[in-house]
């Protein structure tokens, strides 16, 4: 079982790392259209 969610977490985490980019600028669009007081404006 233990190797098995190793893999899994392993996937999820190349994921992760290969999407930050757009992670981040997703992140920064939700954040300036529903969160203004946290954006640098």
């Amino acid at each position: 079982m233990a190797r098995e969610l190793h893999a899994s977490l392993q996937q999820l985490t190349d994921w992760a790392e290969r999407n930050r980019l757009y992670v981040a600028e997703a992140r920064a669009a939700y954040d300036t259209e529903h969160r203004p007081e946290l954006t640098d404006a």
